[in-house]
């Protein structure tokens, strides 16, 4: 006899659901709001930067020092000139990294003369030149270091040519690579007619001065040998005896003392290299920068182990981490095809 027996379900258990804890989603928000903070700031500070806004930024420019080598008391101060010269500082752009002003060297000159502890300044070109009263007005300022007992030499790295040369003859010692590109002793003006393009699309242009400034609109500019060429030619002329002026005078009592019609051969706006510039007597020694410091050392009567510090502006956090964003999005190269001219290459 069979008995069936009911066989009993057999139970199923649910995982009962675990309680997440509230930590990790306050963690994630967090982080999340703080990233988004740190990325709209980079972005609003980049936007004032590109825009040229100022008012966001400190109104007093502050340097600091980077000890290159050496540990004695007594200092060699090096001072960076890249990029055209400009007068004045212009605002914060993205575009503006090839350039440099007068008014920042001058403030950087005017550091190393405060510290009574500085008894050279090294000058390190790579400039193409720039704005005649920008060089000049470097010039006084390295004169008044010099009237202060410290002695100033020019290491010419890449290029120091037409204004970096100018600024390059107003220093005691003048050291150039011998790759480097120098020279180009003159000066320029640049200007374009627009005039004809716009007539040529239909707009008709009329300048109306007061009766005797007929000059003023400059219309017969293009015309050879017109009265306003004439005018413009003769402030050139000035411009280069001045220029003439100061590489005679850094060049006096040097080794080979160029007079001054020997100057003026080799100034017909020519570019040379260091090894020409050196063999024509326009700079005093070849070599890199391991010579221009060890010469400038002996020059000053200094030790071997005198402390060489670099000179530079002193960056904010937000500056450096602007820095290192433009760099990283937009990789800016600056190159030197041609001695007075500065090309922007940006590439993605």
């Amino acid at each position: 006899m069979e008995v069936n027996q009911t066989q009993q379900p057999t139970p199923v258990y649910q995982a009962q659901p675990q309680k997440k804890s509230p930590w990790k989603r306050i963690l994630i928000t967090l982080g999340g709001c703080g990233f988004l903070i740190v990325l709209c700031s980079i972005c609003i500070y980049l936007l004032t930067l590109s825009a040229g806004i100022t008012e966001l930024r400190t109104p007093t420019t502050k340097y600091t020092t980077e000890i290159l080598e050496g540990k004695e008391k007594e200092k060699v101060a090096v001072i960076d000139i890249k990029g055209t010269i400009m007068d004045f500082a212009q605002p914060p752009s993205l575009f503006d990294m090839g350039i440099t002003s007068a008014e920042e060297i001058n403030k950087m000159i005017e550091f190393a003369i405060n510290d009574e502890n500085v008894k050279a300044i090294l000058f390190r070109l790579n400039t193409p030149g720039g704005s005649l009263t920008a060089v000049e007005t470097i010039c006084a300022k390295i004169k008044e270091a010099q009237e202060k007992d410290i002695y100033t030499a020019a290491w010419i790295h890449t290029e120091g040519a037409s204004g970096g040369y100018y600024v390059a003859s107003c220093t005691n010692w003048i050291i150039a690579r011998k790759d480097s590109i120098t020279g180009s002793i003159g000066v320029a003006v640049e200007a374009i007619d627009a005039y004809s393009f716009l007539e040529k699309i239909g707009f008709r242009v009329k300048v109306i001065t007061n009766t005797q400034g007929t000059k003023k609109a400059g219309q017969d500019l293009f015309t050879e040998g017109s009265e306003t060429e004439r005018i413009y030619k003769s402030i050139l002329d000035e411009g280069y005896e001045q220029f003439i002026d100061r590489v005679e005078e850094g060049r006096k009592g040097k080794e080979k003392n160029l007079t001054r019609s020997e100057i003026i051969k080799l100034s017909d706006g020519r570019i040379y290299s260091g090894a020409q510039a050196y063999k024509n007597g326009l700079v005093d020694q070849l070599g890199d920068e391991k010579t221009a410091v060890k010469t400038i050392k002996e020059k000053a009567k200094l030790p071997e182990s005198a402390t060489v510090e670099l000179i530079k502006r002193q960056s904010s956090f937000w500056d450096m981490l602007a820095m290192q964003s433009l760099t990283k999005l937009f990789r800016i190269e600056i190159t030197d095809n041609i001695s007075g001219i500065r090309l922007v290459a940006i590439a993605n």
